[in-house]
């Protein structure tokens, strides 16, 4: 499933965010706290290729790219090739992460689906070791 904000004149409002979020709303708002927390700034942005994704970032370095779906937000991190073996033998990461680590041919991209607060707990560990690479 596709972000919701396709439309380029029409940007995201905490209205429409949290009537696309439904029930995972709450989930997505403690993720917003999260990055708050961790003095993540975030921006809408509108791409012709992907529609209103946000840009989640700190100083010039971007952290993570986020959208709203249908149900449910989701959230994806980048980290480099060279990062994988890194990710593999974490021990604070879910065991998943190390599964995508290990099954990325080349840079790893992590996506964790905002529904819970088990996910926003997932997402948060993939945060912590994110900037603790900065």
């Amino acid at each position: 499933m596709s972000a919701v904000f396709g439309d380029p004149a029409v940007e995201p409002v905490p209205k429409t965010i949290n009537e696309a979020l439904g029930a995972s709303a709450t989930a997505w708002d403690q993720w917003a706290d999260v990055l708050k927390g961790a003095a993540v700034a975030t921006a809408w942005r509108y791409y012709k290729d992907g529609g209103w994704v946000i840009r989640a970032s700190r100083g010039s370095a971007t952290i993570a790219w986020m959208s709203v779906n249908q149900g449910y937000g989701r959230v994806t991190f980048y980290f480099a090739q060279r990062l994988r073996p890194a990710l593999i033998a974490a021990d604070d990461l879910p065991e998943w992460v190390k599964d995508a680590a290990r099954d990325a041919d080349k840079n790893v991209s992590l996506t964790v689906q905002i529904r819970t607060p088990a996910d926003v707990s997932d997402a948060q560990s993939v945060l912590r070791y994110k900037l603790a690479l900065k």
